[in-house]
């Protein structure tokens, strides 16, 4: 193997994955000076990686399918489900607040672009509710970035992947919660758990973040971090699902109905140039017939270890389908 000495501190944990993979293979990979931009080498073969953004999708294709906007309106306008929903700036509080009204509560408010559900707000009730986060919102962005208020839609969230050549994984995310031992506080529970999530770190779980957002999500439930919850009662801390703040990731590709698959693959055939994506779906239950869904949004540099290290469930190795686009020439050679 070659590079075994390469410096993993400077890239991400996803990122590490898939060099990981290309290194196994025997393809050089190092870095371009001081920065985070990284050079995988096969002979005269060269790719270009920066985290797992990799040089396969066209800047400006992933730029657009990255950008929430744009994807609810491209997928709107190619006939696939999304919550209706429309696109503010963050100076236009009233108009926004209006808009919800009409579309009737509760909403979602979130940024146009973003990642691991960061300005994401969801399940909001009314309208002061909605100035008071369109505020946070403010603060967390400049003035005159823009905003996205859609309908709130309730169900299970699940990260598809799917590359070209056919290789398909799924993983349903759960929001962060914790688990009573009659004992502890709401607090303590969530220390023990971070700790036993971090030490050692097994799989992709994340610590859960006591922030504004968990804290407020508590508040709705008229709950206090000095709380003892009963045995065994599972108290939820968030509602998004994101495994970057505290959510929960089980395998379940195998269970999977083969209408959400050909859904998927209808999706990322529209993009002839599009050698895969990551999509996040909304819906009851993936293993029955696929009808009432919507499709959140695309990622073109999604999360490796949703996949490989789930919580529960089979590991599937997406950064070796990753590697096979990469380079091809090392798809099913042993070394």
């Amino acid at each position: 193997m070659k590079n075994k000495n390469f410096d993993f501190s400077r890239i991400t944990f996803n990122a590490g994955l898939l060099v990981k993979e290309l290194l196994k293979r025997r393809v050089k990979v190092d870095y371009f000076g001081a920065s985070e931009v990284m050079r995988a080498k096969l002979k005269s073969h060269e790719e270009i990686l920066l985290d797992i953004h990799t040089s396969l999708i066209p800047y400006t294709l992933g730029w657009i399918l990255n950008d929430k906007f744009y994807t609810k309106k491209w997928l709107f306008e190619n006939g696939f489900s999304v919550a209706d929903g429309k696109t503010f700036k963050t100076s236009e509080v009233s108009t926004a607040i209006k808009y919800a009204k009409k579309l009737g509560f509760p909403v979602v408010l979130k940024p146009t672009v973003a990642s691991h559900g960061d300005g994401v707000w969801l399940n909001i009730q009314s309208q002061l509710e909605l100035k008071n986060k369109i505020k946070l919102f403010q603060k967390a962005y400049y003035h005159n970035s823009f905003m996205i208020v859609e309908q709130y839609r309730p169900g299970n969230e699940y990260r598809l992947f799917l590359t070209r050549n056919g290789f398909f994984a799924a993983v349903l995310r759960k929001p962060a919660s914790i688990i009573g031992d009659g004992v502890s506080t709401i607090k303590q529970l969530v220390e023990k758990e971070n700790w036993r999530r971090m030490n050692p770190r097994i799989n992709c779980l994340c610590e859960i973040p006591l922030d504004n957002i968990t804290l407020d999500f508590m508040t709705r439930q008229k709950l206090a971090l000095e709380y003892i919850p009963k045995n065994n009662q599972e108290i939820a801390l968030r509602e998004n699902s994101n495994v970057s703040t505290g959510g929960n990731c089980l395998d379940v590709t195998d269970l999977v109905h083969d209408s959400v698959k050909q859904l998927a693959f209808q999706l990322l055939q529209k993009f002839e140039i599009l050698p895969y994506i990551g999509i996040d779906l909304i819906c009851d239950d993936i293993t029955k017939p696929l009808s009432d869904y919507i499709i959140c949004e695309f990622n073109t540099a999604p999360g490796l270890s949703l996949h490989m290290l789930p919580a529960e469930g089979e590991s599937r190795n997406v950064a070796a389908a990753l590697a096979d686009l990469l380079f091809p020439e090392t798809k099913n050679a042993t070394y």
